[in-house]
């Protein structure tokens, strides 16, 4: 692999949730070859992305299904075209993680509070 230029990969792709690390890593290195590269067996793929042959047809399958991946079957190996399809994902990923504190919910006594020790310690400005 050479270390000079680089490969954009698509937001999209980034934060499907439904996709696994394998399908992500199998797209990212079928972008990264040129579109006339893209004709390749499974062995090669097998030894470039160091999977096993059941893992390598789990993520095939699973692009497909989403539809980031077309495979056209030829006699000796398999043309793979890459597709970015319409899908509908959050723009960032949410945190779903449940926190100890909730910091979106403002009660009123902490606003009071908090108001109260500004007014009296006086609020400072910016020094200029």
């Amino acid at each position: 692999m050479s270390k000079k230029g680089f490969t954009m990969i698509p937001n999209q792709l980034i934060i499907d949730e439904g996709l696994s690390k394998e399908a992500k890593v199998l797209f990212v290195y079928l972008r990264y070859l040129s579109p006339s590269f893209r004709i390749l067996r499974n062995a090669t793929l097998l030894t470039k992305l160091d999977m096993c042959l059941s893992t390598l047809q789990k993520a095939k399958n699973e692009l497909m299904k989403e539809g980031y991946l077309v495979i056209h079957r030829k006699t000796s190996a398999n043309k793979y075209e890459l597709r970015l399809p319409i899908k509908q994902v959050p723009d960032r990923v949410l945190n779903t993680q449940v926190g100890k504190y909730n910091l979106l919910s403002i009660k009123k006594n902490n606003t009071t509070l908090y108001n109260n020790i500004l007014h009296k310690k006086g609020f400072k400005g910016f020094k200029k």
